[in-house]
């Protein structure tokens, strides 16, 4: 089942588009299937003012590097997968309003930074009006380091094993069944989080954080998720054991409905919401979820 970015939080994503030098507005729409694992170049789908952008593709040949530094253009995107190959593998899927300005979509790999030429609104455009975005494609060998950045467009990483900081300014993050020490911000996008385990930070200026939890405990490090100006909305399989604060600093409502609710431990008073606070779980608290005037919602996960 298809179905939008802002509905799923990172599947999609609507960017207006608006040109320096004739004053002329662009809508350019891109999605990819309901949490997806995002393979070929031909599950982004992308339209520009309502019809199918002409396509391209390029693969990119990455020598072995300690960090691989990522750079998506202004309206690109990231896409990672974990692979169990011994080295990365990189694809450039391109799109543009002409079919003409493909060729204007380049991959730059210089040192251990891959970045995109000639993608709309970057440094290197010749021709603001053009309306060409590019897409990067990874397959990441296990124990993988990578440095992710986005400007307006989306990064999803899935079944990555590694090192990962993945930071945007206004589009959205996903991070699914991955494990190791990952490191999430972003400026204005919302940040979904489905897995069970590793050393997880996630931090949202304006946008709401996501959590959907798998297993009955969390596998080895800590998870800390803390949105400023967003809601907080997590998802736990009924049973689940790991600690867990869910916290809103501010007056914002906060809703548990999971099974785990009925043991939790408040920390307020009816009369007084201005810092609520709930605990459940057993053992030390590995997973603290923290938001600062925004609402929370604790439910049941369910069954997929």
């Amino acid at each position: 089942m298809r179905q939008a970015l802002t509905a799923l939080l990172f599947v999609a994503l609507a960017v207006p588009a608006c040109a320096r030098t004739h004053n002329r507005s662009t809508t350019i729409s891109i999605d990819t299937d309901d949490w997806s694992e995002v393979t070929n170049c031909s599950q982004i789908r992308v339209t520009i003012d309502g019809h199918q952008a002409a396509r391209a593709e390029e693969n990119v040949a990455i020598g072995a590097v300690k960090t691989l530094h990522v750079a998506a253009g202004n309206r690109g995107g990231v896409y990672v997968l974990g692979s169990t190959d011994s080295a990365y593998s990189v694809k450039l899927c391109k799109a543009a309003a002409l079919a003409s300005d493909l060729a204007n979509i380049r991959a730059r790999f210089s040192g251990s930074e891959l970045s995109v030429v000639g993608d709309s609104g970057s440094d290197d455009d010749d021709d603001d009006d053009r309306d060409v975005l590019g897409f990067y494609l990874i397959r990441a060998p296990r124990g993988a380091s990578l440095d992710l950045e986005a400007h307006n467009g989306s990064i999803s990483v899935h079944g990555v094993n590694g090192t990962i900081r993945a930071n945007a300014v206004n589009g959205p993050i996903a991070v699914k069944h991955s494990t190791g020490t990952i490191d999430v911000t972003t400026e204005n996008g919302p940040i979904t989080l489905a897995g069970g385990g590793g050393t997880v930070k996630l931090h949202a200026q304006n946008g709401p954080i996501s959590v959907k939890l798998d297993g009955t405990t969390w596998n080895g490090g800590s998870l800390d998720a803390k949105t400023e100006n967003g809601p907080v909305s997590l998802k736990l399989p009924r049973g689940y054991r790991s600690g867990v604060i869910v916290e809103s600093n501010g007056h914002g409502p906060m809703r548990c409905r999971a099974e785990a609710c009925r043991g939790a431990k408040r920390t307020w008073d009816d009369d007084d919401d201005a810092n609520r606070r709930i605990e459940f779980g057993d053992g030390a608290k590995v997973i603290r979820l923290t938001t600062v005037n925004g609402p929370v919602s604790v439910k049941e996960r369910d069954l997929d």
